[in-house]
């Protein structure tokens, strides 16, 4: 990540002081000697220059817009103001400014800046200081303290629990908000799916939860449920274990998971040796149902725990891609992943189109999940369509587009091999898909008509590799 961070004095340097190699900074300020002082902390700085950041044409010669961060860290609050207000104008996503004055803080944060004040938060500790000196008040800003909030959905791990298993030596769980309740938990009060959490404790407080929470435990399937279900081919007269037996086996040796269902495996007998070689650890069922693949996906998902699905592919229609989208109805008809399983274990890399949305985003997070469980690298398709189908500058999206993907790879800690192609996303991304062991699509959940098709449902019916399929 890109860090512009303008002003070098003590507040820069305590910065970089915790700042990882991950972060490309470049430091500006007036004082040549501030400058020097502050980069013999941070060896790797990519850029200092002895400039006033609150100058446009400075601004301008840095290339501001380039930068993914800029922090105005200045002693003076106008300057500090108008590094904000230019960062602004230049289009950069994330900024911060240091003010003292309250109504210039207003006017910042008005306009989408980020704002620290410490003098309030000075203030704060005098006040309750006055009210009676025997308190000792430390605002979490200053003190050696840190407060954590912890929506219960990510990680399920922990609900159903009492909140004393939160109670850990530097931590404890302060209070829950469930719903628009604030609840202040005793010892015995059981934590909830939909509970946000809110955790106190010493510096130490995120490796303390996180060893608490398991944040390392992979959420991917059984965020949704705890087993496979496994639809076989209706009816097909064949020899031997179905490619989608094969490739169910290939997952449940690599990811976590608890049960696997079996439907319609035939012949049984070929099943029943093909089940031994399955993990010890895993129950393994075979069930008959009647009915169409879809048909049975659909009841079965009704009444049994599946993190995901894995069917075939479906049978060519005519005009299919103009009808109705049946992968991306039935994931989102059955709420899980659907994998349409071509075969192409092991998953060795992993293509993930992405478009900036809300589902693309959560394709690029279940492609990360994966990846730490069975290793493989992971690349993100990006592809421009013209401006007249889009209605957008395509250059201006693709822009927004590489910055968010910049963004995720910086939450994530993990890094992405990007492609950008240009013209139809469907015929670019399958053309791809041959070179790739899984491709991870979220799509919106609507169908489309005869003129309008479903986007995520022809990349999923076209490629070449295995599709997962989240259309929630």
């Amino acid at each position: 990540m890109k860090l512009l961070i303008c002003g070098a004095g003590s507040i820069a340097r305590e910065l970089l002081k915790q700042l990882g190699d991950d972060w490309e900074v470049t430091l500006v300020d007036k004082s040549s000697e501030e400058l020097e002082k502050t980069a013999s902390i941070f060896p790797d700085i990519v850029n200092t220059h002895v400039e006033d950041a609150s100058s446009a044409a400075v601004m301008e010669k840095l290339d501001a817009g380039n930068y993914d961060y800029v922090l105005a860290l200045t002693a003076d609050d106008k300057v500090n103001s108008v590094i904000a207000e230019l960062a602004g104008k230049y289009g950069v996503n994330h900024i911060s400014a240091f003010i003292k004055d309250a109504e210039i803080a207003a006017a910042l944060r008005h306009e989408g800046t980020h704002v620290i004040r410490m003098s309030s938060l000075a203030a704060g500790q005098l006040y309750h200081y006055l009210q009676d000196p025997r308190m000792r008040v430390t605002p979490l800003g200053l003190g050696p303290a840190n407060v954590m909030e912890v929506k219960v959905s990510d990680h399920p791990s922990v609900s159903g629990k009492r909140a004393g298993f939160l109670r850990r030596r530097g931590a404890r769980l302060a209070a829950i908000f469930r719903g628009e309740k604030l609840i202040f938990p005793k010892t015995d009060t059981v934590i909830s799916d939909e509970d946000r959490l809110v955790i106190i404790g010493d510096t130490s407080i995120f490796q303390t939860v996180c060893g608490i929470l398991e944040c390392g435990l992979p959420r991917f399937p059984l965020a949704y449920g705890s087993g496979i279900l496994v639809a076989l081919r209706d009816s097909e007269k064949r020899e031997g274990v179905a490619p989608e037996a094969t490739e169910a086996l290939y997952l449940a040796q690599n990811i976590h998971i608890k049960h696997v269902t079996l439907l319609n495996a035939e012949p049984e007998d070929r099943y029943v040796e093909h089940i031994a070689t399955w993990p010890d650890n895993l129950n393994v069922a075979m069930e008959s149902a009647e009915g169409t693949i879809p048909e049975i996906i659909r009841s079965e998902c009704r009444r049994g725990s599946y993190g995901m699905v894995v069917t075939k592919v479906f049978e060519k229609k005519l005009l299919k891609s103009f009808g109705r989208p049946d992968y991306v109805r039935l994931s989102n008809e059955i709420d899980r992943p659907l994998l349409i399983s071509r075969g192409t274990v092991p998953y060795e890399k992993f293509l993930v189109p992405f478009n900036g949305s809300a589902m693309a985003e959560l394709a690029v997070e279940t492609a990360v999940d994966i990846s730490k469980q069975m290793g493989g690298e992971i690349t993100i398709a990006i592809v421009e369509q013209p401006d007249f189908i889009t209605g957008d500058g395509t250059s201006e999206w693709k822009d927004r587009v590489l910055a968010r993907v910049n963004e995720l790879s910086h939450v994530h800690k993990v890094r992405f091999d990007v492609v950008i192609g240009k013209g139809n996303p469907v015929k670019e991304i399958a053309a791809m898909s041959s070179d790739f062991g899984l491709m991870i699509v979220g799509s919106n959940n609507r169908d489309r008509g005869l003129l309008s098709p479903n986007v995520g449902e022809n990349i999923a019916a076209s490629a070449e590799c295995s599709v997962l399929l989240m259309a929630f």
